[in-house]
């Protein structure tokens, strides 16, 4: 009897355990914090990488408790130090460009690298990003190209921009206006306005595609609605070798253009960086 009533006390102990961690969650999603939180923290406290992901992302917004950054940044290495790729991804980011921890660009292309290899989109356009501009490291196109690929393929639309752009301009890559106005479009229509000027650029000069100003008008349209400024001066400049139609049909389309729905940040709990 007595091995019995052991056995169930371990249940309702370990189904606890389960039903706090399922709890925290709905909690933190619900925004309900001080509930995230008070079942949160004994998880993290217990190891568990995602309740200290979590945990580190409310310190960090002061969600449930007072901002202390210290703790944000404690926290979030507990969780990357055990492979949490989310938390990797964000420590990447904050000793890369923040002030929750000092700025050192080689922790930050470690934890960048450690997220990336597992997948993380976030962490694959900023490592990207970093081998692009040179930044605590030796620029290195070919590599650039290699880590936004792999972001643009899950749908980042920033690597998205930089990959359709490379491609373009031959930067890292072989020139292939094709490849750069796919990947123009794609981050176009997710609404990266930078991207919305340079399609209708494209379109206006038959790059990758062929010619065509009612498309390019609107594509102008929609990036100078989004406040592109030259993207206004683009525009204005194509309207003159339109004809009044033209720039009607063009007007109209812009006007019933929506943008696709974009991925959601992989981070599930957390800030995109």
């Amino acid at each position: 009897m007595k091995t019995l009533a052991f056995i169930l006390v371990l249940f309702v102990i370990s189904s606890g355990l389960a039903l706090s961690a399922d709890d925290y969650r709905a909690a933190y999603q619900k925004r309900d914090f001080k509930v995230a939180y008070r079942l949160g923290k004994p998880l993290a406290e217990k190891g568990d990488a995602q309740a200290q992901y979590i945990l580190a992302v409310m310190y960090e917004w002061g969600e449930g408790v007072l901002r202390d950054y210290q703790e944000a940044g404690r926290w979030m290495t507990k969780a990357a130090k055990q492979g949490h790729a989310a938390a990797q991804s964000n420590l990447g980011w904050w000793y890369c460009n923040s002030h929750i921890m000092p700025t050192n660009k080689k922790e930050a292309m470690k934890w960048f690298t450690k997220a990336s290899k597992q997948g993380e989109e976030n962490a694959q356009y900023f490592l990207g990003g970093m081998y692009y501009a040179g930044d605590g490291i030796n620029a290195n196109f070919a590599e650039a190209a290699l880590w936004f690929t792999k972001a643009a393929e899950q749908g980042h639309l920033n690597a998205q921009w930089y990959l359709g752009g490379m491609y373009k301009d031959g930067i890292g890559v072989q020139q292939d206006y094709e490849e750069a106005f796919r990947w123009l479009s794609k981050s176009a229509e997710q609404g990266h306005l930078i991207a919305q000027n340079d399609l209708g650029l494209m379109y206006k000069d038959g790059r990758g595609t062929l010619q065509n100003f009612v498309k390019a008008y609107m594509w102008l349209t929609i990036a100078a609605s989004n406040g592109d400024t030259t993207a206004v001066q683009n525009r204005d400049m194509l309207a003159n070798i339109m004809t009044p139609a033209q720039v009607a049909e063009a007007k109209r389309l812009a006007a019933e253009w929506k943008p696709k729905e974009s991925r959601k940040d992989q981070t599930i709990y957390g800030k995109q960086p």
